[in-house]
């Protein structure tokens, strides 16, 4: 429970600070939280694929459920 109060106070506190921007500096921010996403969401699939390949160059079948 104190965890997602903790998150909520967080959550508020951002929201606030982004209101308080200026229309420019709100769309630097913006930017910059998309590139760090964009980042971040690049280096998950590379590890994932990197964890993969070790997984098939060690023998183990892969099996396709779709």
């Amino acid at each position: 429970m104190f965890i997602i109060a903790l998150n909520l106070t967080i959550e508020e506190e951002l929201f606030m600070f982004h209101n308080r921007l200026s229309d420019k500096d709100k769309k630097v921010v913006d930017q910059a939280a998309q590139n760090a996403h964009d980042y971040s969401r690049e280096q998950c699939d590379k590890r994932v694929s990197d964890r993969l390949s070790i997984i098939k160059e060690s023998g183990t079948k892969e099996i396709d459920l779709s």
